[in-house]
């Protein structure tokens, strides 16, 4: 090129940000009903790779930061544990934001409640969600997200749109993913 020259240049979408996949944009629900207890079973069959380093001899105690867990029995490619019990007053299950309690045991399921209160906030898998009712046995979560902002979830960062009354659009494709790109140069000194 010259000095005072214009050009004008196309990069197609595949080369640049790539085409839209719709597989990346999720439909997000505005509210949601969980109950506040859960049950969880006290057999547990685990592979035995997962317990590299544990002693798993039947009768043997295999802590977790979570559980107290005894061992029932163990063959060549699992082992049943049996859950015991939590390792504190308060613990935090995986799949939760929250702290939750221990509120009953029986010979198959240990229930734990969730100590959630009005307006909570969490993030949850989809972005923040702030509780806006709670009752006995139920806790309603609704989203905080707002369309046409970037929110940062688990799946990363996601401009959420809207998706008819009752949900969002999270879409996680490039803003410019499926878009091909012109760019017009003018050069205007050479040094």
């Amino acid at each position: 090129m010259k000095e005072g020259e214009t050009k004008t240049t196309l990069v197609k979408a595949s080369e640049a940000y790539g085409g839209y996949d719709p597989k990346k944009a999720v439909t997000v629900p505005k509210e949601l009903r969980l109950p506040l207890e859960v049950d969880i079973n006290r057999r547990v069959l685990v592979p035995l790779d997962t317990l590299s380093g544990e002693n798993v001899t039947p009768g043997n105690n295999i802590t977790t930061d979570t559980f107290l867990y005894t061992v029932l029995k163990t063959n060549e490619t699992h082992t049943t544990l049996f859950l015991r019990g939590a390792q504190s007053d308060r613990i935090m299950l995986e799949t939760n934001p929250w702290l939750s309690v221990e509120v009953r045991a029986s010979r198959e399921t240990v229930t734990f409640r969730h100590l959630i209160g009005m307006n909570d906030t969490f993030a949850l898998q989809w972005g923040p969600y702030v509780v806006t009712q709670l009752n006995a046995t139920t806790a309603t979560f609704t989203s905080t997200l707002k369309a046409g902002s970037a929110y940062k979830t688990a799946n990363g960062i996601g401009l959420a749109r809207e998706n008819g009354k009752n949900a969002y659009l999270l879409d996680y494709n490039h803003p410019l993913a499926g878009e091909n790109l012109v760019f017009t140069i003018r050069m205007d000194a050479i040094n």
